[in-house]
């Protein structure tokens, strides 16, 4: 606990590195969507096909780069804690360490992220009975009412849905960095072996 409060700045600079990293992208996609749907409204109809398909390729070429920086990337919290490295240097290294095994992080990414998934459509639909009852019951209560209790047990929903998941995605972060870490270095032929 001590070292990640001592490590608390440089993971800040590194939440804000990979946050523009993530803006930037968000700007490479936007940007050349906005100028095909300026190309839609000056041209004809039959070009809408074309547009769509090409908006349609960009996204997945968005979110594959997304897929990847997140799986090439996602041991830099740890290694900006356990390693005390910088904002580039911990992407720089958790780059290194992960690039080998692309295919199997992002496997057990994958699965994390259908879990949390299904352990937030979970909570919500618990959280949606109460509003939903308050909107059978309509006559008894106004609309207002009805739309704040929404609001308050989506609140409950995200707060709910954080306590069960954050702790457990710190600690598959933090596996993946050990095991990249032991097999990069051979540590687990020697515990194999038993030296």
């Amino acid at each position: 606990m001590k070292q990640a409060f001592a490590s608390l700045k440089r993971m800040f600079f590194l939440k804000l590195t990979v946050g523009l990293f993530y803006v930037l992208a968000a700007a490479l996609f936007v940007a050349p969507v906005y100028f095909l749907s300026k190309a839609a409204d000056d041209s004809y109809r039959s070009s809408y096909g074309v547009i769509i398909a090409l908006l349609f390729a960009l996204f997945i070429l968005a979110a594959a780069a997304a897929i990847a920086a997140q799986t090439l990337t996602c041991a830099a919290d740890a290694v900006c804690v356990y390693e005390k490295q910088g904002a580039l240097s911990a992407l720089k290294n958790a780059y290194a360490l992960c690039r080998g095994s692309f295919s199997n992080i992002a496997a057990v990414l994958s699965m994390w992220y259908f879990t949390r998934l299904a352990v937030y459509l979970a909570v919500s639909s618990l959280c949606a009975l109460p509003a939903l009852t308050a909107q059978f019951l309509g006559g008894s209560f106004s609309a207002y009412f009805a739309a704040a209790l929404s609001l308050v047990f989506q609140y409950i929903t995200f707060i709910v849905t954080s306590a069960l998941t954050a702790p457990m995605g710190d600690i598959i972060y933090a596996l993946i960095y050990f095991n990249q870490k032991m097999k990069n270095f051979g540590l687990d032929i020697v515990i194999k072996a038993g030296l």
